[in-house]
């Protein structure tokens, strides 16, 4: 009974995770790990209630720890992912910052440099 219990919330659990990587996740390395939640979510529930932890309490234990690692190492991306995403927003944001505080357009400059090295070599 209680294995089939576990089995009911390791299942729950791994569909909520596929479904908020896959609508959360900015980058395709995250969403790639949506893959593997919903492989475990599969194969729970095609393995629903089969192993109890009175007949094998260390195998048990085993596959517990293992569905907690997998459901951890998906957290741990999506923090990850999110955190990547703020730095990469803010990075945008502080070029946008320095070309629209630039005294000559950026293309101005790159021409200024061109011509500077033409006379240098001259």
């Amino acid at each position: 009974m209680m294995g089939m219990m576990i089995s009911v919330v390791s299942i729950t659990a791994f569909v909520l995770m596929t479904g908020y990587i896959l609508i959360g996740a900015r980058f395709a390395a995250t969403r790639k790990l949506a893959a593997v939640s919903a492989f475990m979510a599969a194969v729970e529930t095609i393995m629903f209630g089969m192993l109890s932890c009175v007949n094998n309490p260390t195998a048990f234990l085993l596959l517990l720890a293992a569905r907690a690692a997998v459901l951890v190492a998906c957290a741990v991306a999506m923090h990850r992912d999110r955190e990547e995403a703020k730095a990469r927003k803010r990075l945008r944001n502080r070029f946008r910052a320095e070309m629209y505080n630039t005294m000559e357009p950026l293309h101005v400059v790159r021409r200024q440099r061109a011509a500077a090295r033409i006379d240098i070599v001259a």
